[in-house]
């Protein structure tokens, strides 16, 4: 399982560039299934799940600090994000969060966010990239750390059919040697008809 402990207190850069290394090398959301409390997909994010994933707070999460209570909102009643986890588990969690709770707060919205996921619980790369670069904004970061994220978007796939295109656009390329660089008494492959050609004055040439 991923995880990240600072061996001291990090900036808010430094916080929002190890987020985007535990989304470039995350599997997906750290959900689970729930009716009682469920998203629309009836999916609730967790800190830890029974697959072994974490959600990115969680990623921040020392294992000798989680305490399953973290994840059974019934406990509080001010909900279980990361504001609530301050506020409650104090003596758990890192000393820095309540220094970077925004940040983790607006961290944890990217991951919960069910726009940012594919059908499966996998990340949507394309739209996790900009909600990573609209968080960097949004706090003032500098967002080049975001590229571990977007290096992950599926690259188009180049088929059989996509082949053949590129091979008919190869061969009916019009020569592109430049005008002035021919001898005007060559007709080259795919020339316009001598009639329909512009004058050229060439040196030395009628």
């Amino acid at each position: 399982m991923l995880r990240h402990t600072f061996d001291h207190t990090p900036t808010a850069q430094e916080v929002f560039d190890q987020a985007c290394v535990f989304f470039a090398n995350s599997e997906g959301p750290s959900a689970i299934k729930s009716a009682r409390r469920g998203t629309s997909n009836g999916y609730d994010c967790v800190y830890r799940n029974p697959d072994g994933r974490v959600c990115v707070a969680g990623y921040f999460l020392p294992d000798s600090s989680y305490d399953d209570e973290m994840d059974d909102p019934e406990l509080f009643t001010d909900g279980s994000d990361v504001r609530s986890l301050v506020k409650h588990f104090s003596d758990k969690v890192p000393s820095w969060f309540g220094k970077h709770v925004d940040l983790l707060k607006q961290l944890q919205q990217v991951h919960d966010d069910e726009t940012n996921w594919t059908h499966d619980r996998h990340w949507d790369y394309t739209q996790l990239t900009g909600s990573l670069i609209f968080t960097a904004d949004e706090f003032g970061l500098n967002h080049a750390a975001v590229q571990q994220v977007r290096s992950k978007i599926p690259k188009p796939e180049f088929t059989a059919q996509d082949e053949q295109l590129l091979r008919e656009l190869q061969h009916d390329c019009i020569d592109r040697t430049p005008w002035s660089s021919r001898d005007p008494r060559v007709v080259h492959r795919r020339d316009p008809a001598p009639a329909l050609r512009p004058a050229l004055k060439v040196p030395g040439v009628q």
